[in-house]
């Protein structure tokens, strides 16, 4: 407007200047000094409405960007205030309005510390103050009330900002974190919890970075591992080469095939280290998939060389019962065939003797050829009553030993149909009579079997004793078997009699056999 006003001042000088001056002068170019100075005035006037326009269209975008940032303020997600420096609340969005669970004419105009925690109202008036000393911006964390009079633990961050009047207001953001403390104090506890869970149960976690290999142990799992804080290197090869050597493949290929198909892992090994000896642990661990989708192979060491112990203990003791009750049984069995050879031997056996005695008393010349049949039938009574009775308790096992007791069996048992040999090393003498009677059973058990089913020709045994292990040997020319069938072999092989005695010296019986090649029974016996 003052560039205009100008512009006429000028042109009114110009025409004042034209009306004075001579009359007779150039018209012409009088005429051309007043379109210049019109067409001035005409450009002047178009820039002047060009502007006026620009104008207009700044105003435009000045209120549209007012209504944005307006729209921004009240819908944005986080809690705004504009606070005046006496502390009167001058603005809220929804966000804080919902916040406080109240409505913004209840919160406009009031006194914003009266929303204080009254034990955090001095620490927030000394915040307050401080933003209007310091031109940067503040963070402070306290505690509101709502009004329900539920409590919030917020963080505040605020800055200090003069407006147009050159008055300063502060501008508050409000960021609620109680459901984040409320977590993260559920996690403490939670924690807290499964720290007391694993020290009691002897447990320590670790796990694998699946992308990187690395290893993570926790103090139980480093204490286990013999290592000291802060000399574990992470490798997955420290973690293998810890493990027993006897136990490191199955582990290895256990751990790698969990990750692979992420399947459970669940296995029991050694570890050894130099400073602890052995230690049993129970090792288990699976794949899972956390919050950012990162898969972590996450489980727990458990110390259980106690449980083992007691486990290995009860073991033994419960071997030993039975190893007591099977002893006893065959003590039992024992007991009740020498009863019955000593019946047989000095009751029928004596009877027969006199039986025949008397008959010969009785013998004529006319029925002698009846005298001898009798005879004949009494004499092999009396021998299958021997060898009945030698089979039941040879009593030459007690008086002379294993040896003598097995070249005697042979000499009953051989004919011109079957050979039997017997090699029996001299040590055998020092082993216990129990052990004596328990091979001489096992042994006259394969025997049998060599003759009745193996239809053997020739039968070999030979029985060894050396320093803690004594070797026992039963071999033929029979028949054969599968020994790859065992299951399928002859009903009353015996060997489950067998077995039970090899029970009482924690044995082993190797069968080798095949059709027609014959039968070799090996048995060893630790002592």
């Amino acid at each position: 407007m003052l560039k205009e006003n100008t512009m006429l001042d000028i042109l009114r000088e110009k025409a004042e200047q034209l009306i004075s001056a001579d009359k007779n002068s150039n018209r012409s170019v009088q005429m051309m000094e007043v379109k210049r100075l019109f067409h001035e005035l005409r450009v002047q006037q178009i820039e002047l409405e060009m502007q006026n326009d620009e104008l207009q269209n700044a105003m435009v975008e000045l209120e549209q960007s007012r209504i944005n940032f307006s729209n921004l303020f009240e819908l944005a997600p986080i809690s705004y205030f504009v606070i005046s420096q006496a502390g009167i609340t001058q603005n809220v969005n929804y966000a804080g309005i919902k916040l406080f669970d109240a409505d913004k004419n209840s919160m406009v105009g009031k006194l914003f510390l009266l929303n204080i925690h009254p034990e955090d109202r001095d620490r927030f008036y000394i915040y307050f103050k401080n933003l209007f000393t310091s031109p940067d911006a503040q963070t402070c964390s306290i505690r509101l009330i709502k009004k329900n009079q539920d409590i919030l633990n917020v963080q505040i961050d605020g800055i200090a900002v003069k407006d147009s009047t050159l008055n300063p207001n502060c501008y508050l953001t409000i960021t609620d974190f109680t459901a984040k403390q409320q977590a993260e104090q559920k996690l403490q506890e939670a924690n807290k919890t499964l720290e007391i869970a694993l020290e009691a149960s002897s447990a320590g976690i670790w796990e694998i970075d699946t992308v990187t290999g690395k290893i993570y142990f926790d103090d139980f799992c480093l204490a286990l591992y013999g290592l000291e804080k802060g000399s574990f290197d992470g490798k997955y090869e420290t973690l293998i080469n810890g493990v027993y050597q006897h136990d490191r493949k199955n582990v290895d290929h256990d751990i790698r095939q969990a990750i692979i198909w992420e399947k459970e892992f669940n296995i029991r090994f050694r570890v050894s280290s130099y400073n602890q000896g052995l230690k049993y642990v129970q090792a288990r661990a699976q794949v899972v998939t956390d919050q950012q989708q990162k898969k972590r192979f996450i489980g727990t060491f458990t110390d259980i060389s106690d449980k083992m112990m007691m486990e290995m203990e009860a073991s033994h003791i419960k071997e030993e019962q039975q190893q007591m009750i099977l002893s006893a049984g065959l003590q039992a069995e024992e007991n009740e065939k020498k009863r019955i050879s000593e019946v047989l031997h000095n009751g029928i056996a004596q009877m027969l003797y006199a039986v025949k005695l008397n008959i010969d008393q009785f013998k004529t010349s006319k029925e002698e050829h009846l005298f001898d049949y009798l005879m004949q039938l009494l004499n092999q009574s009396i021998r299958d009553i021997r060898n009945i009775s030698f089979e039941l308790a040879p009593s030459i096992l007690t008086d002379f030993g294993l040896a003598a007791t097995l070249e005697d069996m042979a000499g009953r048992l051989s004919n011109n149909k079957l050979k039997v040999d017997t090699k029996v090393s001299h040590t055998c003498k020092t082993l216990p009579f129990q052990t004596q009677l328990n091979i001489f059973r096992m042994v006259q058990e394969l025997v049998n079997n060599s003759i009745k089913h193996a239809q053997a020709s020739n039968i070999s045994i030979e029985v060894i004793k050396k320093t803690k292990n004594t070797f026992i040997t039963v071999a033929d020319n029979g028949i054969g078997f599968d020994s790859n069938h065992l299951a399928e072999t002859p009903k009353g092989i015996g060997l489950s009699s067998i077995k039970n005695r090899l029970r009482l010296y924690k044995g082993t019986l190797n069968i080798e056999s095949s059709p027609q090649t014959g039968t070799i029974v090996q048995i060893s016996l630790k002592h």
